[in-house]
């Protein structure tokens, strides 16, 4: 169970001053093992207004996006990356459904060198929206990079919610290969459960994860196959949704293979669905600032993936160019779901 800070469920929130921010890992000690590290799972709730609960939806549809951010759109590897202005007009902006649940992958916290500053991207996304939370796992601390006050850089992933909270929890994935220098912890997964319906006793789930990417060489691309695998596995056990009116699980799942890609047939098999199958994988561009989706036409990375097919009523992707683009190397996806 992962620890959890500033967990507010739902009391009420009052104006007053920004408390200093902290690191939300405790460094590994000389010899230990530096890939399960203990972090506490960040959980912000609305701030400067007395807290008032979202509509609940008893009927209607849950509109969820999906979003790599690339570090606060800092990481540079979008074509017109500036920070999370950007990020947030584009929520905003009518290329996109009004969100009621929003995935995040590659959020940073407390990185002088990324967009955002102390506070987690997703903290930063949940004020720009009155009223919504925010949840925040850390994935990676990069302890070699500048770090802001909070005196710890960390990458992770998030939710953010027009609901409040009624539990979170993290998963680190047992299977991990690949990582890159500089860092401590791992591949891992960040889950909620909404307080949605009216009676409150059947939450809906919501998993934010980002897969094993490997790296170039030969062997890392195979071994980030199979432990991609593994992760989907062991992610899709991981949460039983047997209590929760639909479980989604989104993110970036590094899948590229399409149709046969191993990590997406393992959902598959493990009774989970491919929202956007309706798609053509060649209008499923998800990435395309990529090098390589130059050259496949489309690079389908972005997924969201529910265990209940018939809740699905609309789905799709940002994909207007002009507005979509370059604000990471992904560009957002959604669905809406029937209640």
């Amino acid at each position: 169970m992962a620890r959890v800070a500033s967990l507010l469920l739902p009391l009420l929130l009052s104006a007053g001053a920004a408390a200093a921010l902290s690191p939300l890992c405790v460094p590994p000690a000389p010899g230990q093992d530096d890939t399960y590290i203990d972090c506490e799972v960040e959980v912000e709730g609305p701030k400067g207004i007395a807290y008032q609960p979202a509509a609940l939806l008893d009927d209607g549809e849950l509109v969820v996006l999906e979003y790599n951010i690339d570090r606060n759109g800092g990481g540079g590897d979008g074509s017109n990356e500036g920070g999370l202005e950007p990020i947030i007009d584009l929520l905003k902006s009518d290329a996109l459904p009004d969100f009621d649940v929003l995935i995040l992958s590659e959020v940073s916290r407390g990185c002088d060198g990324y967009g955002g500053g102390d506070v987690s991207g997703a903290a930063a996304i949940a004020a720009a929206f009155p009223g919504y939370w925010s949840a925040y796992a850390v994935e990676f601390v990069e302890y070699d990079a500048e770090s802001t006050t909070t005196g710890e850089c960390s990458i992770g992933n998030a939710i953010v919610s027009k609901f409040p909270f009624a539990s979170v929890d993290s998963l680190t994935f047992s299977s991990q290969c690949c990582r890159y220098g500089g860092r401590w912890g791992g591949r891992s997964a960040v889950k909620a459960d909404l307080v949605v319906g009216s009676d409150g006793s059947s939450p809906v789930r919501i998993v934010s994860t980002h897969l094993e990417s490997g790296q170039s060489d030969v062997r890392s691309v195979i071994n980030g196959t199979i432990v991609r695998e593994r992760q989907a596995a062991e992610l899709a056990q991981h949460f039983p949704s047997s209590s929760t009116k639909f479980m989604l699980i989104g993110g970036d799942m590094n899948s590229p293979l399409r149709s046969i890609d191993p990590t997406r047939l393992t959902f598959q098999w493990s009774g989970f669905h491919d929202s956007h199958d309706s798609i053509p994988w060649r209008q499923r561009n998800t990435c395309p600032d990529a090098a390589i989706a130059q050259y496949a036409k489309a690079l389908t990375l972005d997924f969201l993936y529910i265990d209940d097919e018939d809740r699905i009523s609309e789905v799709g992707i940002c994909n207007d160019e002009e507005v979509c683009n370059g604000h990471s190397d992904h560009v957002p996806i959604f669905g809406k779901y029937r209640m």
